[in-house]
């Protein structure tokens, strides 16, 4: 795992087991999430969730609130 993800609460669950495109796409929602402050299903549209299978705006802002890490669980696996 990249040192900027060392040490982050929210990607400590992740560990060496996803690639680096998925860590740059829950980056991108983990922005999105900062400058929206988007909590709200409704709002978010769950788009990444249901097209690539990681954690949306809405999942990552709550996983922020309080203060826990992403699962493995929580990202699907692609054969």
């Amino acid at each position: 795992m990249e040192h900027i993800f060392k040490d982050v609460i929210l990607y400590s669950g992740l560990g060496d087991y996803v690639s680096r495109y998925v860590l740059g796409n829950i980056v991108v929602e983990e922005q999105s999430t900062k400058e929206t402050l988007c909590m709200d299903t409704k709002s978010c549209g769950c788009v990444i969730r249901t097209s690539y299978g990681i954690p949306c705006a809405c999942i990552i802002a709550m996983k922020i609130r309080d203060n826990k890490p992403i699962r493995l669980d929580e990202i699907h696996r692609h054969w």
